[in-house]
């Protein structure tokens, strides 16, 4: 048996010595940890999709700020061109 079954098994069984109560109290707990971790996971995804969304909508392809060296242009010079 490994070691998740082990845990699964005596934490989800009723047991002779442990009051019913317990029980009932250990699968809530159980039960409303993997409820905040569904939630958890469900909301940073949607965030994730809303924030790619609004990058796309907002920025378009393009950035902010491009900057085009011609051939005939030093670039050396550029970073103190950009300072101006």
């Amino acid at each position: 048996m490994s070691f998740e079954t082990f845990i699964a098994k005596r934490y989800f069984q009723f047991s002779g010595n442990r009051p019913p109560l317990l029980t009932f109290l250990i699968r809530i707990s159980l039960f409303s940890i993997a409820i905040s971790v569904f939630a958890l996971v469900f909301v940073l995804s949607i965030m994730e999709g809303f924030e790619k969304d609004f990058q796309k909508r907002i920025l378009g392809f393009r950035a902010p700020l491009l900057v085009v060296v011609q051939a005939d242009q030093d670039i050396s010079t550029l970073e103190e061109d950009l300072k101006r």
